[in-house]
């Protein structure tokens, strides 16, 4: 028997061995060759949008698991982002500790449950020489409550 389960922007069928990734309506940014970072947790890209602002610049909303919200782990995090994503002059990435949060998120919901998933933020700007991540080090803390300076 041959399982398949339709969700807005995926396709995953159980059965023939076959799973997609979303399908993004913004595309991802052009990814550099770089080595994985040393520490760096894995990642999992959940969607891309851009901002209203002007120039628009591209977000990621990411998953991670729980535990690696560490100073460490964080900061290869941004590392690798920033060697990944080399080419994109303005870039943040909003890190969750959830999956399905990242994926289905939109910030209207009135009890906003999917937004306690949100742990943490990644930003670089590479022509003011800008970069940064905070996080918090549990669900429920202030997504802010860890702040690194990563600017050169």
């Amino acid at each position: 028997m041959k399982l398949i389960i339709l969700t807005v922007g995926s396709l995953l069928s159980f059965g023939s061995g076959i799973a997609q990734e979303p399908q993004y309506l913004t595309p991802l940014p052009e990814r550099c060759v770089a080595e994985k970072i040393s520490n760096a947790p894995e990642y999992r890209i959940a969607r891309v949008m851009l901002t209203g602002t002007r120039p628009p610049e591209k977000y990621l909303l990411v998953s991670v698991q729980p535990e690696d919200f560490t100073a460490e782990k964080m900061t290869a995090l941004a590392r690798q982002f920033s060697n990944e994503f080399c080419k994109e002059t303005r870039f943040g990435v909003m890190i969750f500790d959830d999956y399905k949060a990242a994926r289905f998120v939109t910030y209207m919901s009135p009890t906003r449950e999917l937004e306690k998933a949100e742990r943490g933020f990644y930003h670089i700007d590479r022509k003011k020489r800008k970069e940064f991540i905070h996080y918090s080090a549990a669900r429920g803390k202030p997504r802010d409550e860890i702040r690194i300076d990563l600017s050169k």
